[in-house]
């Protein structure tokens, strides 16, 4: 249903506004064949869409390695916290990239010169070791390194009501009438 009124609203030309924010918890779990459109064209008609998983190999099993590949691309923003496999560690590894580093090299007669490599900017070791609360996030500014903040309790309590009850009573107190 989103996928076609995304689709409605791209073709026109037109975008959503306010815009729709989507965020889906354990999204590999509503992943369907095709999916891969809705993400690539969503952005354009003003929906976003924020997908968050444990790990690469549950969206690899939903849809398969292509088509989640095709989904990861799309994502312009993407935020790595510690993860549970070193398959989905060494993916983030390989997408943090790599990174210019220099060596100084000292010869036996005492000169001194300075090598130039490429490197692997994080190890998926060190994903996999990462603390709780830090983070890696990619956007198209930039990659950051980071740890969320400590959130305090909240001082707004929020009582649901019982509508089970409620449905009964009147259930009730329709029968009785």
């Amino acid at each position: 249903m989103i996928q076609a009124f995304v689709g409605r609203v791209y073709s026109s030309g037109k975008s959503v506004a306010p815009s729709l924010v989507l965020h889906i918890d354990e999204a590999q779990s509503v992943l369907y064949q095709d999916i891969e459109d809705l993400f690539a064209k969503a952005g354009g008609a003003g929906v976003f869409i924020h997908g968050y998983c444990q790990s690469i190999s549950q969206l690899f099993a939903e849809v398969g390695e292509d088509r989640a590949n095709t989904i990861l691309d799309n994502c312009n923003t993407k935020l790595f916290m510690r993860v549970p496999d070193a398959d989905t560690a060494e993916y983030v590894s390989r997408h943090l990239g790599e990174e210019r580093r220099f060596s100084p090299i000292i010869s036996i007669g005492g000169g001194l010169s300075i090598r130039e490599t490429e490197e692997i900017r994080i190890k998926h070791t060190e994903i996999l070791n990462m603390a709780p609360r830090e983070l890696f996030l990619i956007t198209y500014s930039g990659t950051y390194k980071g740890k969320t903040a400590t959130v305090r309790d909240s001082l707004l309590k929020v009582t649901f009501p019982n509508l089970a009850e409620k449905v009964l009573q009147v259930e009730a107190s329709a029968a009785g009438d």
